[in-house]
C-alpha cells in the first residue's frame, strides 16, 4: 500500500478513482488532457474502472488503439477529453524530450522489479536486467545512485519527470503551431490530421479540385494501394556480403509528392489502351523472366494478404504510370478497364504540394531552432497518408445488456466485455452494404458500372492521392534494383544496399537525392527486416523486426545464414478483452532463414 500525501492507495483502481475525484473538483469542463502512449494499454484500465465508477465514457477506437476518450462526470456536470500524445509524436517520451531540447529529461525506472510485496523497498539499486523496458545503457545505469535506493521515491520522481517533460513538449509545440499556422492542436487527435489542416488552411489551392471518392471507385483504387517494397537479394551467398554501400533517400515521400497527381473527377472506363489513362487500371500483369529482369518489383497480394513480387502472371489494380514504367523493364500487361482523371491535365497538378513540401523541406534544412526543425520533419512525413485514411471502421460503446443485444443483432461484433452485471463494453463495425458486396464479388459486373458515382468535395480521404504518392515513391527506388554491374543486396522502402558506390551526381542533400548512410565491411542479410553488418569504422548495426535486436549478436545472424534457427525472447503485453485486463509475459520467438517468395 502506498501513502501519497496522507491518502492511502491500495491498488490501481483506487488510484484512478482518487485521481478523477480530485480532478473533477477543479473547474475542468471542456479541458483536454494528454497521456503519452495512452491508446493501447493504459486506456484499458481507465475505461473499465471509470465505467464502474459511473462516469460516462465515450471512446473512439481505431486499429486496436484508443484515439480519444471523452469522460463526463454526472456529479459535477463536467466533461473532459483524454488524448494520446503518441499520436502526435510517434516516438518514445525519452527520445521526444531530447529531440525537442527540453530541460526535463525522462528518468530511468526498473519496471520489472516492482512486485506487490516490495513496494516499500529501500536498498541497493536493482540489477540492470530490471530496466529492460527502458532500453537503458550500461553508462546510464552506472549513473544511478547504487545505495539507499528508494522504490517509492524513485517511482514518484520518475512519474513527475514524465508529466513535466510531456507538458514541456506540448507547450513548445502547441505554441509553435498556433503562432505559425493558427492551429490549436487539442482539436486534433493525430499528427496526420494536424498536417492536413496546416496544408488545407495555408497551402491548398482550390483550383486543383481534390475529390473525396466513395463507393466502388474508392474500393478499386484502394486495391492498388501498396506500401514500400522490402527485399533481401543475396541468396547466392546465403545472405553474406563483403564490401557494400548503404544509401538512404532524402525525404522520399515528400519528393514523390512533387509529381503529377490524380485530381478532379474520376471517370470509369473500359478503354484497354494504357496511354488513355492517368489514374489506375485493372490488368493482367505478366512478369519478365529472370534473364530479362533479375529483381522484380511489382507487388501482389496473396489470398492470405501477404505481399510478394510474383514471377508468374497475376491480376491487380495498379497506378497507370507505375505500369508504364514496368513495361520498359520487360513486364507485359493486358488492360481490362480503369479509372481516369482527365482533369489532372487542365491544371499543373504536379504543383499541388509544391509550396507545402518546399516550405517544410527548407525549414528542415536551415532551421537552427529544434522545434522548428522537428515540426518540419513531422509535417513532411505525415500528410500523404492522411488522404488514404479510411473512416473509423469500428465503434466502441459502454452500454446496458439490453442495448448490447440489439447491437449484436444488427452489426458485426469484434468483441464485448462484461464490466459489471449491467454494463457491457462492446466493439462493433457498421452494417454490410449488400449491394456493394455483390458488385465487388462479381467481377463480370464491373464493366457495367456507371461512371457518374456520387462524390463529395474534400481532401479528407482522397485515397487516389495517397495511392499515387506511394506509387511514385516506389518508382523512385525501382531503377536502382537492377543496375548493370552493381549487385543489389537489400532494399527497403527508402534505402538500398549495393555492391558498388552510386555516381556522385545523384548523391547529395537535396530532396530525392541519395545519402551514403554507411560503408559496410561485412554483413549478413537474412530476409526483410532481419540483417546485421559491420561498417568500415567497426560499428555494428543490427535489425530484427518483431524481436529485441539488442538480444542478438553477429554470431546469431551467422547461424541464421547457415540455416540454423535462433531462439530469442521478447517481453510482450496483451489485452484480455473479456476481462479488460493486461497480461505481461516473455514470449520465445524462433528466427530462421526464409527465402524470398517466387511463384
Amino acid at each position: 500500500m502506498f501513502i501519497i500525501d496522507k491518502i492511502k492507495i491500495k491498488d490501481s483502481s483506487e488510484l484512478i478513482e482518487n485521481m478523477f475525484e480530485e480532478l473533477f473538483k477543479l473547474k475542468v469542463n471542456g479541458y483536454t488532457l494528454y497521456a503519452h502512449n495512452l491508446g493501447r494499454f493504459d486506456a484499458v484500465f481507465l475505461i473499465k474502472i471509470l465505467a464502474l465508477l459511473d462516469y460516462q465514457v465515450s471512446p473512439i477506437w481505431k486499429d486496436n488503439a484508443i484515439l480519444r476518450i471523452k469522460i463526463f462526470d454526472p456529479k459535477t456536470k463536467q466533461r473532459i477529453t483524454l488524448l494520446d500524445s503518441m499520436n502526435l509524436f510517434k516516438t518514445s517520451l525519452k527520445k521526444l524530450l531530447i529531440s525537442f531540447n527540453c530541460e526535463t529529461r525522462k528518468g530511468e525506472f526498473p519496471h520489472l522489479f516492482v512486485k506487490e510485496d516490495n513496494l516499500n523497498y529501500i536498498g541497493n539499486k536493482p540489477d540492470i536486467k530490471y530496466y529492460s523496458l527502458s532500453n537503458i545503457s550500461e553508462e546510464e545505469y552506472n549513473k544511478i545512485n547504487s545505495s539507499n535506493w528508494n522504490l517509492k521515491e524513485e517511482c514518484l520522481n520518475y512519474l513527475e519527470k514524465d508529466i513535466l517533460g510531456l507538458l514541456e513538449v506540448l507547450n513548445k509545440v502547441s505554441l509553435y503551431y498556433f503562432k505559425e499556422f493558427g492551429i490549436n492542436i487539442p482539436k486534433y487527435m493525430t499528427l496526420p490530421s494536424i498536417a492536413m489542416s496546416v496544408f488545407g488552411f495555408n497551402f491548398y489551392d482550390d483550383k486543383y479540385k481534390l475529390k473525396m471518392i466513395k463507393g466502388p471507385l474508392e474500393k478499386f483504387i484502394r486495391d492498388a494501394y501498396f506500401g514500400g517494397n522490402v527485399g533481401a537479394y543475396a541468396q547466392e551467398t546465403k545472405g553474406r556480403v563483403n564490401r557494400a554501400y548503404h544509401y538512404d533517400m532524402n525525404s522520399q515521400y515528400p519528393s514523390a509528392m512533387l509529381n503529377k497527381m490524380p485530381t478532379g473527377d474520376p471517370v470509369f472506363s473500359t478503354n484497354k489502351d494504357l496511354s488513355y489513362y492517368f489514374g489506375f487500371v485493372y490488368a493482367l500483369i505478366i512478369p519478365p523472366s529472370i534473364s530479362e529482369l533479375k529483381n522484380l518489383y511489382i507487388q501482389s497480394r496473396t489470398e492470405s494478404g501477404k505481399v510478394i513480387c510474383p514471377r508468374t502472371p497475376f491480376y491487380r489494380w495498379i497506378a497507370s504510370f507505375e505500369l508504364e514504367s514496368a513495361l520498359k523493364d520487360n513486364y507485359k500487361a493486358e488492360i481490362f478497364y480503369g479509372i481516369n482523371f482527365p482533369n489532372s491535365s487542365e491544371v499543373d497538378s504536379s504543383k499541388l504540394f509544391e509550396k507545402y513540401v518546399t516550405y517544410f523541406y527548407d525549414k528542415k534544412k536551415i532551421a537552427k531552432d529544434t522545434i522548428e526543425r522537428n515540426v518540419a520533419k513531422l509535417m513532411l512525413n505525415s500528410l500523404y497518408g492522411k488522404f488514404g485514411q479510411k473512416d473509423l471502421e469500428n465503434r466502441i460503446k459502454i452500454v446496458s445488456k439490453e442495448d448490447a443485444n440489439k447491437l449484436i443483432k444488427s452489426y458485426h461484433i469484434s468483441y464485448f466485455a462484461e464490466i459489471n452485471t449491467d454494463k457491457i463494453l462492446i466493439k462493433y463495425s457498421s452494417k454490410l452494404n449488400e449491394k456493394l458486396r455483390r458488385i465487388y464479388s462479381q467481377e463480370e459486373n464491373l464493366i457495367q458500372l456507371e461512371t457518374n458515382f456520387k462524390k463529395e468535395r474534400g481532401v479528407v480521404s482522397a485515397v487516389q492521392i495517397s495511392c499515387a504518392i506511394a506509387a511514385y515513391a516506389r518508382l523512385s527506388i525501382n531503377p536502382f534494383k537492377n543496375i548493370s554491374s552493381n549487385s543489389l543486396y537489400y532494399s527497403d522502402t527508402d534505402s538500398i544496399i549495393l555492391e558498388k558506390e552510386l555516381t556522385e551526381n545523384i548523391v547529395g542533400n537535396e530532396l530525392g537525392q541519395w545519402k551514403l548512410e554507411a560503408v559496410i565491411e561485412k554483413g549478413i542479410f537474412i530476409r526483410p527486416k532481419l540483417y546485421s553488418y559491420f561498417t568500415v569504422d567497426g560499428v555494428l548495426k543490427k535489425v530484427a523486426s518483431g524481436v529485441d535486436s539488442n538480444k542478438l549478436n553477429y554470431e546469431d545472424y551467422e547461424a541464421l545464414a547457415n540455416g540454423n534457427a535462433v531462439t530469442t525472447n521478447k517481453l510482450k503485453m496483451s489485452v484480455n478483452w473479456d476481462r479488460l485486463e493486461i497480461k505481461t509475459f516473455n514470449q520465445d520467438i524462433t528466427l530462421k532463414m526464409i527465402q524470398v517468395d517466387i511463384i
